[in-house]
């Protein structure tokens, strides 16, 4: 019975967010764990702690001006404004000034899936140009390769695609010695 009293309380709590009240607060108990964990699978995936608890919110309450959000989110107005404004330029917020004041609107999830696969087509023309980059940089009269072909590009070659993307887009120092030897 209290196996199906749980799953009950979850499902609800998954439907009605936070709007689900139970007797002994289980349900709410329930609904901060689930609002906890995807807070921390939005930092992985770059957002700022303050980003994450505002956009879950305004997912949950719909449009919303500052002052209803910073209440429910327990944070204050004047930092809200910067966290709007990187949720707005992410494209996941917008805003309605047509009512006299300024009231924020939640874009659906699937523009995080969108912007990544954005972010992930950039990297592979950037990771397919560099490698493109390297194979005319051989060419240069001042290299020399007694094999026909470079231990560096050997190594690059046999390195992980997530660690050369890592490399080019987090690392730009690293990528620019590597191209300085690359070069040589």
């Amino acid at each position: 019975m209290f196996d199906r009293q749980q799953q009950l309380v979850t499902l609800l709590t998954e439907v009605a967010g936070s709007q689900c009240f139970t007797k002994g607060g289980i349900c709410l108990k329930i609904h901060l764990s689930l609002t906890n964990a995807m807070t921390e699978d939005l930092k992985k995936l770059g957002f700022s702690e303050k980003e994450a608890r505002v956009y879950l919110m305004l997912l949950r309450i719909g449009p919303s001006v500052v002052s209803s959000i910073a209440a429910r989110t327990d944070l204050k107005r004047v930092s809200l404004y910067s966290v709007l404004d990187s949720l707005q330029k992410r494209g996941l917020v917008s805003f309605d000034d047509s009512k006299g004041v300024r009231s924020y609107i939640p874009h659906d999830p699937e523009c995080l899936l969108y912007a990544f696969e954005k972010k992930s087509a950039e990297l592979k023309f950037q990771l397919d140009l560099a490698k493109d980059c390297i194979e005319r940089m051989q060419s240069f009269s001042g290299y020399k390769n007694n094999d026909d072909e470079s231990d560096l590009r050997v190594a690059l070659n046999d390195l992980p695609k997530d660690f050369l993307l890592d490399l080019l887009t987090k690392r730009p120092r690293i990528a620019s010695q590597l191209s300085y030897l690359i070069a040589k």
